[in-house]
């Protein structure tokens, strides 16, 4: 038995083949809308979660920054800002340097690498260390006189997180 040909004289397999062809980059079409699809939701989820982000970095009252592998600095917020008087783009990669004093500027470098080259903790240590931190500033009693807040806070800030 030969091939099936139609009106024309296509032949079946031919026309399947077509068919198949077109099915399978009809599937890939979609499937490349679905992945795009959740690429950008997933944009947006970031955006949204850096936006958040920047709104709590920007109202707590504490200066706070951020850098890269690079150990160059790549974000500071608004109080960090507002404390040192400089833009973001002046005080990005090493700029905040220039507001360290230069007879300071060695020593805090020397911290700052060591510190940036340590090894992290492994995370059961650090989940430790947490609880141990939460434990100390649960014991301050806030509302005592200055003078007994401050023996707290040394107390406090002597204490080893580690042991």
């Amino acid at each position: 038995m030969g091939a099936m040909t139609l009106h024309g004289g296509l032949s079946l397999r031919l026309l399947l083949l077509a068919l198949t062809i077109v099915l399978l980059e009809a599937g890939l079409i979609l499937l490349l809308g679905v992945t795009l699809a959740k690429r950008r939701r997933a944009d947006r989820a970031l955006r949204e979660s850096e936006s958040r982000f920047r709104i709590v970095a920007d109202s707590t009252p504490v200066l706070i920054w951020m850098s890269g592998v690079d150990r160059l600095f790549t974000f500071f917020n608004k109080p960090w800002l507002d404390f040192t008087g400089r833009t973001a783009e002046q005080e990005m990669g090493n700029g905040w340097a220039q507001g360290v004093h230069p007879g300071d500027l060695e020593g805090c470098l020397k911290s700052y690498v060591e510190a940036f080259d340590e090894e992290p903790l492994p995370v059961a240590v650090a989940d430790r260390a947490y609880g141990r931190l939460l434990e100390l500033v649960a014991s301050l009693d806030l509302a005592a006189g200055a003078d007994r807040r401050l023996t707290d806070i040394n107390r406090v800030a002597a204490c080893s997180l580690l042991h």
